[in-house]
């Protein structure tokens, strides 16, 4: 199977939540497929491709986020060359989730936390949106 950008804007689209269960079943099984058949920092590569190219508002983060953890789950490392920390930077930078909290804050906890492999047992108190190097990054991509 061939990945292209063509491909991964179709596994995103805007409306999800708005899709009917059928719908969303041949998603799922698009999303399966390619994850069987390609490389997974192939994979990775578009998606993170698409979400800094094509996700423009909070609400394009958040069904990004949501549909990443769909599709990939949550228990993924963050292929090298890409920097996890980079990743959460950037989400950060997008979504006010002093606002949005309530929409996807644990959602994105959550992913934060899988992206950083962060180990809860030995720091039951991490907070993503307080780490300063995800703060120095969120900032660099414009957040205030």
């Amino acid at each position: 199977m061939i990945i292209d950008n063509k491909f991964i804007v179709s596994l995103f689209p805007n409306n999800f939540m708005e899709l009917n269960e059928e719908e969303k079943e041949k998603l799922d099984e698009k999303a399966k497929k390619m994850l069987e058949e390609n490389d997974w920092v192939q994979v990775y590569k578009e998606f993170d491709y698409y979400l800094r190219n094509n996700c423009n508002t909070e609400d394009s983060v958040i069904n990004f986020i949501y549909l990443f953890v769909r599709y990939v789950g949550l228990d993924f490392d963050i292929p090298y060359p890409f920097d996890s920390y980079d990743l959460v930077g950037f989400i950060y930078s997008k979504v006010d989730l002093e606002k949005r909290w309530d929409d996807c804050g644990d959602l994105f906890d959550d992913f934060a936390n899988e992206a950083l492999k962060v180990d809860l047992m030995k720091d039951p108190y991490y907070q993503f949106w307080r780490d300063p190097k995800i703060l120095e990054i969120s900032r660099k991509y414009g957040k205030k």
